[in-house]
């Protein structure tokens, strides 16, 4: 059993150095600051000769009460976490305590700060409470406290923050490892916290939500770190102002149930500013002043339907540039077919696709104007008209597994490119063979090139 006394004080102190010849009233009058901690002390006896004490370490000892404490008038930050301490007691004379540290002990119950008006941080995070309990809080305790600025309670089995809601003050507020799951409680409370600029909530069922991180950044304006990260200012302005829009959109539309639109078919004003909207409405012909337009979602799940032609100069055309009436090649989908299904183009699709195919049709390669036996037939006279090798060169490596040979001569008739595999295979078709290819892509093009 160790008790910390004026004795061991004065024996133990190696901070402050005793003067000699100094008294030791006078050298306890002259104290300051004590550190004891992990000192295996267990109780504190009477030091009431350290009058000037401001600030007490006794963080990681035995210590089961808090008494003796009465004469330290002077004391402002005192360190008693991770003890047996089990009640709050003894505290209503430290007038001028800012900081008190009560972490990992055994307190079920926060009371007994009344008093403490100047205290400005409260540290009581991972209680030892019995199994199912959580960590209550006085009141008359809580409300006093108007001056405090930091909270740690976490890890204490809490299930709401209606407690703390008088804590006008707050710049941080630690609740981590609690049962925290109501949003619309948290926003509620953090509207009445102005000043906080950390938010400590992680290891609560809250955090697993949708876009928690953006909600609560919408919920508090002055928040800068949010679970151990910054803020980007750049996200909380877009998160302003997407929730303004949405604040926005949701009284325009309490006014149009006021006004008699229960239905909800007249578009948002935002929806008509939309080009996106403003031109399909305009390609369905939901324009019309008396017709009843339509909303989004059901505007653009709706078919496109097949619409009559007309001239490109009596084409329609609105105030956003766009054609409202067309005429476009139908176009199938393989994946999911549709019917009456119309593929996006410009005006007069279908006739220049029309021509592109005509001109690809007449050109004297294409499979139109010269057929597939007349093809055949040209290649295999190329190859009997081929000088015959020996067995050597036979024999000879070929550099290409897909030998290509065109021959033609200006003026005659071009050979397609690909020849059949018995003779793309044939021995013959040595690399050093020289020839003359043409470009199937054009009739007038001749080129030498090699073998590849």
């Amino acid at each position: 059993m160790v008790r910390l006394t004026i004795d061991l004080i004065a024996r133990v102190n190696t901070h402050t150095k005793r003067k000699r010849d100094e008294p030791l009233s006078q050298y306890l009058r002259r104290l300051t600051h004590l550190y004891f901690q992990e000192r295996h002390i267990d109780e504190i006896d009477d030091l009431s000769l350290c009058k000037n004490l401001s600030v007490l370490y006794l963080y990681d000892n035995r210590i089961s009460r808090i008494q003796n404490l009465h004469f330290a008038s002077n004391l402002t930050h005192l360190y008693l976490q991770n003890n047996l301490i089990n009640k709050i007691e003894n505290l209503s004379l430290l007038r001028r305590l800012e900081k008190l540290y009560l972490g990992n002990n055994e307190i079920t119950v926060v009371e007994g700060l009344e008093k403490l008006e100047n205290l400005k941080e409260l540290h009581i995070e991972n209680q030892r409470l019995p199994p199912g309990e959580k960590l209550l809080f006085d009141p008359r305790s809580i409300q006093a406290l108007s001056a405090l600025c930091v909270l740690n309670v976490s890890g204490n089995n809490l299930e709401d923050l209606q407690d703390f809601r008088c804590l006008g003050n707050l710049n941080q507020f630690m609740a981590a490892d609690n049962q925290l799951e109501d949003m619309k409680e948290l926003a509620q409370v953090l509207a009445g916290w102005v000043n906080l600029w950390r938010l400590e909530l992680v290891g609560n069922p809250l955090c697993r939500k949708a876009k928690y991180r953006d909600r609560v950044i919408v919920m508090s304006g002055s928040l800068e770190v949010l679970d151990g990260k910054e803020i980007n200012e750049t996200a909380r302005k877009f998160l302003l102002s997407w929730k303004a829009n949405k604040e926005a959109r949701r009284r325009q539309r309490e006014d149009r149930k006021k006004n008699g639109d229960a239905d909800g078919t007249r578009p948002l004003d935002s929806e008509l500013a939309d080009p996106e909207i403003a031109f399909l409405r305009k390609l369905f012909g939901h324009s019309g002043p008396n017709f009843p337009m339509m909303s989004r979602d059901s505007l653009r799940l709706q078919p496109l339907q097949q619409l009559p032609s007309m001239p490109l100069e009596d084409q329609a055309v609105d105030e956003l540039g766009n054609v409202a009436r067309c005429e476009l090649p139908p176009l199938q989908l393989p994946h999911a077919p549709l019917r009456n299904y119309i593929m996006p183009g410009l005006p007069g699709a279908r006739k220049q696709f029309e021509a592109i195919l005509a001109r690809s049709r007449s050109l004297p390669g294409s499979a139109d104007v010269m057929g597939r036996g007349d093809m055949l037939a040209q290649k295999t006279e190329i190859i009997a008209e081929l000088p015959k090798k020996s067995l050597s060169d036979l024999q000879a490596p070929i550099r290409s597994r897909y030998a290509r040979i065109l021959v033609g001569e200006p003026g005659g008739t071009p050979i397609p490119r690909d020849l059949p595999p018995p003779i793309r295979s044939s021995p013959v078709l040595r690399p050093s063979l020289q020839a003359k290819a043409i470009d199937v892509r054009s009739s007038n093009q001749f080129v030498d090139s090699k073998v590849l």
